[in-house]
């Protein structure tokens, strides 16, 4: 995976929370969501990403991107828990959720600099 689509994918993952929390179907299972090695991104990061071990960004990234899947994991209980999770206020750029995936985007930015 290279850098560009570690931000897609990321992107993408962030846009089926949105999805979701508009139409919790239990699609989603928050013990999944908290995991941050399942999705493509956290593979990468477990797997191929750990070539990028002595960089300071790759703890950053790493340690952000866990917290990013926790904070989601939050989102899926509460809205399968029934509780109104109205995106502008799950999602917005306050959030703990938004400000973990601007450090995940951030972080991948900047190992994509350091990269180069």
């Amino acid at each position: 995976m290279n850098f560009d689509d570690a931000i897609k994918s990321h992107s993408n993952w962030k846009m089926k929370l949105g999805t979701y929390i508009r139409n919790p179907d239990r699609s989603l299972k928050a013990v999944e969501v908290a995991r941050d090695d399942v999705c493509p991104l956290g593979c990468w990061i477990h797997g191929d990403g750990r070539s990028f071990a002595t960089l300071p960004e790759y703890a950053v990234l790493k340690a952000a991107h866990d917290r990013f899947h926790k904070a989601a994991a939050e989102i899926v209980r509460k809205a399968d828990a029934g509780e109104t999770v109205s995106s502008d206020i799950s999602l917005s750029a306050t959030s703990p959720y938004a400000k973990t995936s601007m450090e995940v985007v951030q972080a991948i930015m900047a190992m994509k600099r350091k990269a180069a």
